[in-house]
């Protein structure tokens, strides 16, 4: 190969080389302490200016404290010569990262529009249940649990008072939810027996904001009036339910039924 045959082979394969290398990559992001990668290898922080780059496939990742909150894969093509990403980190992490503050804002408004007389069933298995009646006084509501039967074998009475302070408003996606504790006092009469329960409940209450879906028609042959009862309670919007642990102590007439220990009930309220 003579001489101009050698020079005209370098010239071309330099030419190539930059041809390979002819295009700028710019990632703009919002952050000081961002870190960007490109294919897995740190290029820059914040922003990274006229980064020259082959023609490609690469990935970009950006991480923050560690923690990557974006990633894309990206095409880097010869007739485009500059390709500019621009990143705002704030919005990514605030998909990723819930924001109590605001959640218990959403939360307080929301519970403000709704009724301060609420109207329910209270269920406890380990005591007596029955109709369960509220009203909102801030910050601490009334509740009231009342129930009587009478037939020719038994009679039944229960009756009982119940003060509890909620806290902890949160307004998720899918639901209005919010924590409460309290005291709570329930009387309880069946036929000569007495009992007295004395509580410290401990629960959550919430209110699903999607509606609930029915049952088909063929669950009723399978479930009966339970098929039945869940779609009467789907089709009626705006109920809240909730489910309730605590501290209880029970003082039976019958020493032998007398119980301390942890407590379980759930129920549901509708608040006009």
């Amino acid at each position: 190969m003579n001489l101009k045959n050698l020079l005209l082979s370098i010239l071309f394969t330099f030419f190539a080389a930059s041809l390979n290398y002819a295009n700028t990559l710019n990632i703009i992001t919002d952050s000081d302490t961002a870190v960007i990668k490109l294919n897995k290898e740190i290029i820059g922080t914040a922003i990274v200016s006229n980064y020259d780059v082959k023609t490609g496939t690469f990935l970009v990742t950006i991480e923050e404290n560690g923690i990557q909150i974006y990633s894309e894969i990206i095409e880097i093509k010869p007739e485009k010569e500059v390709t500019t990403i621009s990143i705002n980190v704030e919005n990514k992490l605030a998909k990723e990262v819930i924001d109590s503050k605001k959640q218990k804002e959403l939360a307080s408004y929301a519970l403000d529009k709704k009724g301060k007389l609420g109207l329910g069933f209270y269920l406890d298995p380990s005591t007596l249940g029955g109709l369960k009646f509220s009203y909102d006084f801030s910050p601490v509501t009334i509740q009231s649990v009342f129930w009587m039967s009478q037939t020719n074998s038994s009679d039944l009475f229960v009756g009982g008072i119940r003060f509890v302070n909620y806290f902890n408003n949160q307004f998720t996606k899918h639901t209005l939810f919010r924590l409460y504790s309290g005291f709570s006092y329930i009387y309880g009469k069946l036929d000569s027996e007495l009992l007295h329960s004395y509580e410290i409940p401990l629960g959550a209450e919430f209110k699903l904001r999607q509606q609930l879906s029915k049952a088909p028609i063929w669950s009723y042959l399978i479930f009966s009036y339970m098929a039945l009862g869940y779609n009467i309670f789907a089709s009626i919007d705006g109920l809240f339910y909730f489910v309730e642990t605590g501290l209880k102590i029970t003082d039976h007439t019958d020493n032998s039924k007398d119980y301390k220990g942890l407590k379980f009930a759930l129920g549901l309220k509708y608040y006009f």
